[in-house]
């Protein structure tokens, strides 16, 4: 009979692990502790503060189906032994179902009514494309609902080593301790873990149950509400993940600014918390010390070493690994494979990523790096596709595979789902039925089931290499996989990697995020640049895809159905998605940012022949609606600036839009050093030839204030003046191209032309007669005209900009946007257009002396009317420039 693990608690036991409950939730759920027991094989010997639901002994000694045996596996992986002294670090994911109030290793079933989800599918058919996008409400939503205080979703952070031990019969001991927390940001508590687990096995009063909960006590002594607090602020993360800059991230934490204060709504950043543990603050790291906590069988120097925590999160699971180690390899070589893809039907694909020689963290983080690519775990759901799930296993054990099999089966609700799972076993490879693409992560080589003819079970391998699996058995450390340097064979697998390497695929096209992939690679850029390339393609593609015709009517009827984040991956396949780019405020902001800078580059690549004329003023007329509807869109709330503030400083220019179809270019002979040259406009500090480290750097550079600082730096004045001398305005005012909200996406984020185009294919007749009586009431004031137009637009870009400083971190991209020169243009318009509103001075009628106002009713009315009037007076002359606002 299995142990039971311990999970008993005394009296004194529990006062010390309800201390706070009052207070504050825990930071951590769960203490598990588990050993391989040389008889039984991995074993949970403790769970604490008590058993997990779902995960104990019965009665009578049988394991339940996830049993703590499943747990224990994930706990104590494979290989471990191996590396004596040198731990290792395993993730897991445990679901809560609401049914059985117990917890899961795989996504309970939701019990929908598909039925009525059908129905409503068919529903949308009859809805116009682009009708189907998340509302800002339903994203924040989902964001808020997953707080820390949700377990409906635990995760279970492990370390795991392995001692030599000659009194042992293996020769060695291997132990491990995992902590269940509902924070995603789990990584925080490594050190911590490491060095408890250390002592655990090192010392002879460590191993015991009073170590596992003093690791509970002290996890929880501290109040993590501040970063909880600052974590929760979504607008605000969503900016500061977008910030590639660190000497601005650097001032934005500096204890000397107010910013951070401004952020948090603190008077002052408090040296402890609220149980009396010291805080320091250090650029964007908030480190906790363990100063109230007493420790039982710990020992006291535990309290000296402090919880570090960024601040700042880029990624929905915070990992250490550097993308360019492995992960933009692996996308080498898996964008391609999606693109031969056909999404029009059940689409879904399972990845299984194995490595016999890397960390079990490596492959964990190798994982959860692709997750946060699709961004998993950023809302409420995991759904990646056609509201598909998609599930995350950063690492499974053999032992689960039939679960695995189970939860993918025809009759499960998760049949269609995506799947990302890591393992160290290659038997996986031979299960060819749970899995569309299998990446070995040693060799590097990536694997696709669906070009091959020929599919092998574990059952025919047993029958026609028999000899072989009894090897493989035998020795299971000793097996390697195929050699990707000359495809020759070193092990077992050898016939069986043969045949899936020579039926590989690649695409034929290199779409736009490949190509920056390539460029990143060979740059060897850090994290935060490599998700600001990645967020720039995102909207490149997202913004051409809104702004390409329509397509035939089968199509169209088909792609009704999808929402717009379905139709991007059904387009682009290239895998990474960013949603926060796909709700309604950010579409509509990129539109009018788009089309602002549209208009913009047709307005100064415009001659000064009378010919174009009409043309330059359509272009002001057009800006002019554009900045008002954006002036007065950010004015709405602040959801709304944070949502404009964070497209600013992710905003690349659209110039690519304009130079190729991103749909179907073959981007693999571009030369984007060329293609970014061009862009000099924008930015004079661009170089005509540019490295594989500088068009990187060119690329992510912002380019959105820019391009309202170039309206105000050139257009207008003497320039202006004599580009638009010639101007007669023939366009009536009552015609604008208002930019009008509509229940259409696609009419409402298309910048289309056909207006323009009908405008001046009317009859002669009717144009004739428009312009002569326009012509008649404005000739002789049309370049004064012309100008209040100009300075109208001035004003309002003015006020938007104005609006952006404000915020805090918005002041910082106004800052660090604007060359001196600029910012020198910038004050005076601002102090032409922006004055502060004077003090109203009495007039002559009144004496220096405050009045004195009569308690009788009528002398006091009339007393009011006088200083009513005076009010009215100086509201005239304030505003007597907004008299032209209809120009």
């Amino acid at each position: 009979m299995l142990l039971r693990p311990v999970t008993l608690k005394s009296e004194r036991q529990s006062r010390l692990s309800t201390k706070h409950s009052t207070t504050q939730q825990h930071n951590v759920e769960y203490i598990i502790s588990a050993e391989f027991d040389n008889i039984l094989g991995p074993i949970v010997k403790y769970q604490y503060p008590k058993t997990i639901p779902g995960f104990k002994f019965s009665s009578n000694g049988e394991l339940s189906p996830d049993g703590p045996q499943n747990i224990a596996s994930l706990m104590i992986p494979n290989n471990v032994e191996k590396v004596p002294g040198k731990s290792d670090f395993t993730t897991f994911i445990l679901y809560h179902n609401k049914y059985t109030q117990n917890y899961q290793l795989f996504p309970p079933p939701t019990y929908s009514n598909k039925a009525s989800e059908k129905s409503n599918v068919l529903a949308t058919v009859e809805r116009k494309r682009y009708s189907i996008v998340l509302e800002e409400e339903e994203l924040e939503s989902d964001l808020t609902k997953n707080k820390k205080d949700d377990l409906d979703t635990l995760f279970f952070f492990n370390v795991v080593n392995t001692k030599l031990d000659k009194t042992n019969d293996r020769g060695a001991i291997i132990r491990s301790l995992a902590i269940g927390t509902t924070l995603k940001n789990y990584i925080i508590f490594k050190p911590i873990l490491t060095m408890t687990l250390d002592y655990y096995m090192s010392s002879p009063r460590g191993a015991s149950l009073q170590t596992v909960i003093d690791l509970f006590n002290i996890i929880n002594s501290v109040d993590l509400s501040i970063v909880t607090k600052f974590n929760s602020n979504v607008g605000m993360q969503r900016i500061l993940g977008s910030i590639t800059n660190q000497k601005m991230i650097n001032r934005i934490f500096d204890p000397n600014e107010n910013i951070l204060k401004t952020i948090l709504k603190l008077n002052d950043l408090k040296p402890i918390d609220s149980f009396g543990n010291k805080i320091i603050f250090h650029e964007q790291l908030i480190s906790y010390y363990f100063t109230r906590f007493h420790p039982i069988a710990l020992p006291t120097y535990f309290k000296k070493i402090p919880l570090q925590i960024n601040l700042v999160k880029s990624d929905p699971i915070p990992i250490f690994t550097n993308y360019n180690s492995h992960i933009l390899k692996f996308l080498e070589q898996f964008i391609p494979l999606l693109m031969k893809t056909d999404m029009t039907k059940n689409y879904s694909w399972k990845l299984i990523i194995n490595s016999l020689h890397e960390t079990k963290d490596v492959l964990g983080d190798f994982v959860m790096s692709l997750a946060n690519f699709v961004r998993c775990f950023f809302g409420k759901d995991n759904k990646y596709y056609n509201g598909q799930y998609i599930l995350i296993f950063p690492y499974m054990d053999i032992s689960i595979v039939d679960k695995l099999r189970d939860f993918f089966s025809p009759i499960s609700e998760y049949s269609q789902a995506f799947a990302i799972i890591g393992t160290d076993n290659p038997i996986f490879q031979l299960h060819s039925d749970i899995w569309d693409y299998y990446y070995d992560l040693d060799g590097q080589i990536l694997y696709d089931s669906q070009t091959n003819p020929e599919k092998f079970t574990l059952r025919q391998e047993l029958k026609n290499s028999s000899t072989s699996l009894k090897k493989l058995f035998a020795k299971p450390y000793n097996l390697t996989t195929t050699n990707s340097n000359d495809g020759t064979s070193t092990g077992t697998f050898s016939n069986l990697s043969l045949h899936f390497k020579n039926n590989s695929i690649n695409s034929n096209r290199m779409g736009l995020m490949q190509k920056f992939i390539l460029y990143l690679m060979e740059g060897h850029h850090d994290n935060e640049t490599t998700l600001a390339v990645f967020k720039r393609v995102n909207l490149l593609q997202l913004v051409f895809l809104l702004n390409t015709p329509k397509l035939d009517s089968q199509v169209q009827q088909h792609e009704a159905e999808m929402t717009l984040q379905d139709e991007y991956l059904t387009t682009y396949k290239d895998f990474i998605i960013f949603p926060e780019f796909f709700v309604y405020s950010t579409l509509h902001l990129l539109h009018l940012i788009t089309s602002f800078e549209y208009n913009l580059n047709i307005l100064l690549g415009l001659g000064d022949g009378p010919a174009s004329n009409e043309k330059k003023y359509t272009q002001l007329t057009q800006i002019l609606d554009i900045v008002t509807e954006l002036n007065l869109f950010i004015s709405m709330n602040k959801s709304n600036l944070e949502s404009f503030i964070n497209l600013c400083f992710n905003y690349p220019s659209i110039e690519i839009c304009q130079m190729y179809d991103l749909k179907k270019q073959d981007f693999s002979n571009v030369n984007m050093s060329t293609v970014l040259s061009l862009q000099k406009h924008h930015n004079e500090n661009v170089k005509s030839v540019l490295n594989e480290v500088e068009v990187v750097d060119a690329f992510i550079k912002n380019f959105s204030i820019g391009l309202f600082t170039t309206f105000l730096t050139q257009v207008g004045g003497e320039s202006i003046e004599k580009k638009l001398s010639h101007i007669e305005p023939s366009l009536s005012t009552s015609s604008k191209g208002k930019i009008l909200r509509s229940k259409s996406l696609r009419r409402f984020l298309h910048m289309s032309t056909s207006e323009r185009r009908m405008s001046s294919s009317q009859s002669p007749t009717v144009n004739t007669l428009m312009e002569n009586k326009i012509t008649a009431s404005l000739k002789e004031t049309s370049s004064t005209v012309v100008e209040k137009r100009i300075q109208k637009i001035k004003q309002i870009i003015i006020k938007l900009l104005s609006k952006i400083e404000k915020h805090p971190l918005g002041a910082l991209l106004i800052e660090s946007d604007m060359s001196a020169k600029t910012k020198t243009i910038y004050g005076n318009l601002k102090m032409n257009f922006l004055p502060s509103t004077p003090i109203l001075k009495p007039s002559s009628s009144f004496s220096n002396e405050s009045p004195t106002l009569s308690p009788n009713r009528s002398e006091l009315l009339k007393e009011l009317n006088m200083i009513e009037e005076q009010q009215n007076k100086f509201n005239i002359h304030h505003n007597v420039g907004n008299s032209e606002n209809h120009v």
